[in-house]
């Protein structure tokens, strides 16, 4: 994937992938995001959802560096990782959901109105796995130059709290 525009640390930027078809099993957004505490871009990939209220849902994964999967094979009975990442679980109302290392979970922003059209279109999450502590994304919809769509938007830490094992978070 090719991209014109450069994201700074904290930023996400995802294309709307040309190659998809309808039905096809290929991401409808490519992209890549940038931690504010590390050095380089992970790229992502997003697919659409249909919620049972009609809403969409983005939902996706960042991918691996190199150097991760090298490690990865240097460990024994060819184990992905000495000590699996724990994961973030949403609570919310009648629901759970939880936020797997790697995963990206993009929900409408139903606060955005006419009145107030400056809100971000996607509210969601990121678990960037490891140690690091549970994201928070806000993502806007735009168009480029040629009338495509794609996704613009930053990354902050969620709150912190206690324990990546009992990791509280509001289901928006």
């Amino acid at each position: 994937m090719t991209r014109a525009k450069t994201i700074q640390p904290g930023e996400f930027l995802a294309i709307l992938n040309p190659a998809k078809d309808l039905g096809e099993k290929r991401p409808a957004f490519n992209g890549f995001l940038h931690l504010p505490f590390e050095t380089s871009d992970r790229p992502l990939a997003l697919w659409i959802h249909r919620r049972s209220n009609g809403q969409a849902l983005l939902s996706g994964r960042t991918g691996h560096y190199a150097e991760d999967l090298i490690d990865a094979l240097s460990l024994p009975n060819g184990h992905d990782s000495p000590e699996p990442a724990p994961s973030n679980p949403l609570v919310g109302i009648n629901t759970r959901i939880t936020v797997k290392p790697n995963d990206i979970i993009l929900f409408r922003n139903t606060r955005k109105t006419k009145t107030t059209p400056n809100r971000p279109g996607y509210l969601g999450y990121y678990n960037p796995g490891q140690t690091h502590l549970l994201m928070r994304l806000a993502v806007w919809a735009h168009r480029d130059q040629k009338g495509q769509p794609f996704l613009f938007g930053t990354l902050t830490p969620d709150r912190p709290y206690q324990s990546q094992h009992d990791a509280k978070v509001p289901y928006e």
